[in-house]
């Protein structure tokens, strides 16, 4: 973790995974970065991973915008 990113993550049986979120200043802006990665211990996290995927690729996105709303609304 450094000051401009955060990395969550979480071991499991079958699969490993770690989410960053990294903080990129630009001249005009902010942008925030989200990458996951994903480790597979066996098969089964693969076969569990590929049907997480496609609702991983939705869901991600929405709860930042989510938490970026709630955090901008609790600064004001």
């Amino acid at each position: 973790m450094t000051e401009k990113e955060l990395i969550l993550g979480e071991n499991d049986k079958h699969l490993d995974f770690r989410v960053s979120l990294y903080l990129q200043q630009q001249p005009a802006a902010q942008q925030l970065l989200c990458t996951t990665t994903v480790h597979y211990n066996n098969r089964w996290g693969k076969r569990y991973f590929f049907f997480v995927k496609p609702f991983h690729r939705l869901i991600v996105p929405v709860n930042i915008k989510s938490t970026i709303h709630q955090l901008r609304t609790a600064a004001s």
